[in-house]
């Protein structure tokens, strides 16, 4: 699944999911192996390689890959960075 967020969001975390039907149909089955992921630019986004976990580094995109060594199942998700400056603002009253 791809997605879009800002840089200064608080960072998601990828998660393989493995089902038993095709393209992501069916039931959730749980993982066969120990799970890995890898960004394919290091200088956008990092992913703690065991646990997914994502780090925001500047505006761009990197292809999150995620697999398990227990069967071969792999999939991708192309994540997009955006650093857009603020266009406007409001005054606020919070709690």
């Amino acid at each position: 699944m791809d997605i879009t967020v800002h840089v200064n969001d608080k960072p998601l975390k990828a998660a393989l999911v493995e089902f038993d039907g095709p393209n992501g149909t069916g039931n959730v089955v749980p993982a066969a192996g120990a799970l890995a992921y890898v960004s394919s630019d290091p200088t956008v986004a990092t992913v703690d390689a065991t646990t997914g976990q994502l780090a925001y580094l500047k505006a761009g995109v990197s292809t999150i890959s995620g697999s398990d060594a227990g069967n071969t199942m792999s999939a991708t998700g192309i994540l997009t960075i955006t650093a857009g400056l603020p266009v406007s603002a409001q005054l606020q009253f919070i709690s």
